[in-house]
């Protein structure tokens, strides 16, 4: 049995939120039936549809009571965070797509939660950068893809995922750039707690346990 254990923090939508999310990336994708892109998509399972706050990554399982309690502290006092919809973006930002996911605004107590994360828990030296979460901005709306960089926080939640990486990109990009997300059809949701998971990679695929709820604090 491995003594390591891969973390990460995140936050989950109630699972109506999640089915419509799935449902509305489901009709985007057939409505591209004619591109060969659309065959080699799948969408993510419902339960696994999550925006990560801070990834932790692999610590000696002798640490995860240390880690919880760092995570418990980083939270306190965080009120619920709100989580709004902006729009749908490929990743990576350039090349072959990976990934289509819907980028979520960015209100300041989400980034402040995000680097109290970081510096509790992160494994190397983050930069203070002044389009990141380093700066006390007021501003909801998230960067966009072209200022994307390791130290900036990009709250967002994989809907689809491409096997093997679609070249199709111009394409994508296009048809992506057209497609609005208004809240009447992508609902906002808050998120009253946050959870420590563990992912354990299976033959499958990636598989999610939750080790730790965190609740926030109802202002």
């Amino acid at each position: 049995m491995s003594t390591r254990l891969r973390l990460f923090v995140a936050l989950y939508p109630p699972p109506l939120v999640a089915q419509t999310y799935l449902a509305h990336i489901k009709s985007f994708l057939d409505a591209q039936s004619q591109y060969p892109f659309a065959s080699s998509s799948k969408l993510v399972p419902e339960s696994q549809m999550h925006l990560t706050l801070q990834f932790v990554g692999d610590i000696d399982h002798r640490q995860l009571d240390e880690t919880i309690e760092s995570v418990k502290r980083a939270a306190a006092g965080c009120a619920l965070l709100e989580c709004i919809p902006h729009s749908l973006v490929l990743h990576p930002f350039h090349g072959p797509v990976r990934l289509i996911a819907l980028q979520l605004a960015c209100p300041p107590i989400m980034r402040e939660l995000h680097a109290r994360l970081t510096l509790r828990l992160a494994r190397r030296p983050v930069k203070k950068s002044s389009k990141g979460y380093g700066k006390k901005s007021q501003s909801h709306q998230p960067l966009q893809p072209t200022e994307h960089n390791d130290e900036i926080f990009w709250p967002h939640m994989t809907l689809a995922r491409f096997s093997p990486a679609s070249p199709h990109r111009d394409e994508l990009d296009q048809i992506v750039a057209a497609t609005g997300v208004e809240e009447v059809s992508w609902p906002r949701f808050t998120a009253s707690s946050i959870m420590l998971m563990q992912s354990v990679m299976t033959l499958s695929g990636a598989r999610h346990s939750e080790l730790a709820r965190i609740y926030l604090t109802k202002l």
